[in-house]
Order: structure tokens, then C-alpha cells, then sequence
């Protein structure tokens, strides 16, 4: 909220509050894009597991 200087009310200045303006055009937003991968193996009857796994995230501004 914006904030004003405020307004004389019987001698004493009360301060104004109001809502913003409108957002600017020219103001830019990030959006994410993320993939995920993985790997699950099982060797010598499950006695031995790896699991893999890979996430890659990008961020862009639009």
C-alpha cells in the first residue's frame, strides 16, 4: 500500500493509506523450468542397489 503524507482533520494530520497503482508494464517475471531423471538398480538379487538420480533446473526471465 502506498503511503501519503496525510490530511489536516481537526488540527491534527492523520495519515492516508490506499492500494497501489496498476503493476508496470516493463516489470518481468521469472518462470523455472525443471526435469527430474532417476535410476533405481537392483544387482546380485537386491544385496546391491544404486540409485541415480539427476535434477537439472533452469530459471529465464520472460
Amino acid at each position: 500500500m502506498s503511503k501519503g503524507s496525510g490530511a489536516i482533520l481537526d488540527g491534527k494530520i492523520v495519515p492516508i493509506v490506499g492500494s497501489p497503482g496498476l503493476v508496470s508494464s516493463t516489470l518481468t517475471w521469472e518462470t523455472i523450468t525443471q526435469s527430474n531423471f532417476g535410476v533405481d538398480i537392483g544387482l546380485f538379487k537386491n544385496q546391491f542397489l544404486v540409485h541415480l538420480i539427476s535434477i537439472v533446473v533452469i530459471p529465464r526471465i520472460c
